[in-house]
């Protein structure tokens, strides 16, 4: 039996692929443009001169001052409105502050005449109450006056009528028998029975007659 053979490789040609490499290396280098060399210059100092000031004129120096005494002018007028402003303000709050002042008294005169005329009011009225109770007082007191009159009369009353109950009523006092007359005696009429003390002239005594007993009664002269 023969022995397998393994597959024939062709070798490899390593170097002229490394040697065209660095040919085409090269040739790139060659074929690139070389930038030009710059030439960087230190700058320049810049000196700077002083600014010369020219020497103002006569004119230039008197315009100066007439400006410079204008601005002066200008700020002493500011400073005295500047003063005319904050006098003028002090004046308006001096002035706020008296009519504030004078409010304040006005409200304060005004509430104590409030206050005042209140407590007038109270005193009155607590004085009509007074009055008031003063007045019930005087009429309860002259109702139980009355009532108290009225209780004692009639216990005085119920006292005597108690009294009368249990007391006798006294006997009437007998007729007062007249002095026998003469046998003699007349009255002509009433007035002469009276005069001698003899009135009543009872039927039977002296002096008795049918023309001094009217109604018949047996008393003449009654």
């Amino acid at each position: 039996m023969a022995a397998i053979q393994p597959p024939h490789r062709k070798p490899r040609r390593w170097g002229r692929v490394a040697g065209a490499s660095v040919v085409m290396a090269l040739i790139g280098i060659l074929i690139m443009p070389t930038p030009e060399p710059v030439d960087v210059q230190p700058a320049a100092e810049e000196v700077t001169s002083p600014t010369q000031t020219p020497t103002p004129t006569p004119d230039e120096r008197e315009e100066e001052k007439r400006k410079a005494e204008k601005e002066r002018e200008a700020e002493k007028s500011r400073v005295e409105e500047s003063k005319e402003k904050a006098a003028e303000e002090s004046a308006a709050k001096e002035s706020e502050k008296r009519e504030a002042e004078k409010s304040a008294a006005r409200e304060s005169e005004r509430q104590a005449a409030e206050e005042a005329a209140e407590e007038q009011a109270r005193e009155e009225e607590a004085a009509r109450e007074q009055e008031e109770r003063d007045r019930v007082a005087r009429e309860e007191a002259e109702r139980e006056r009355i009532a108290q009159e009225e209780a004692a009369a009639a216990a005085e009353r119920t006292r005597i009528q108690q009294q009368q109950q249990f007391v006798p009523a006294p006997a009437p006092a007998p007729a007062p028998v007249p002095a026998p007359a003469p046998a003699s005696t007349y009255y002509k009429n009433c007035a002469a029975a009276r005069a001698a003390g003899a009135a009543p002239v009872y039927a039977g005594s002296p002096g008795y007659g049918s023309h001094l007993d009217r109604d018949g009664d047996g008393i003449g002269c009654e």
